[in-house]
């Protein structure tokens, strides 16, 4: 397994990226602070080098790569809600 690199686990295919997985909390300059976000992929790049997913765009802080959106997920008796980033 890769080591992870400035923030995020990425899978490479030789000497190309293939899928970097955002590990650890991730914000952008002028973002507000209730946005910042964990645990999803991007960029997801097509096979001629096109990335297909945006990252904090200015209109929709709130989307972000490819990420598990389910409203209410449960370990070890706590809840966590990946879509409005709480827990």
């Amino acid at each position: 397994m890769p080591e992870p690199k400035a923030g995020y686990l990425e899978l490479d295919a030789g000497d190309k990226p293939v899928l970097p997985l955002q590990l650890w909390r991730a914000t952008a300059a002028g973002v507000p602070e209730d946005r910042a976000r964990c645990c999803y992929i991007y960029p997801l790049w097509t096979p001629g080098g096109v990335s297909l997913l945006g990252d904090f765009p200015k209109d929709h802080y709130h989307h972000r790569g490819l990420f598990w959106a389910w409203p209410d997920v449960r370990v070890a008796g706590t809840s966590y809600d990946g879509w409005m980033m709480r827990g």
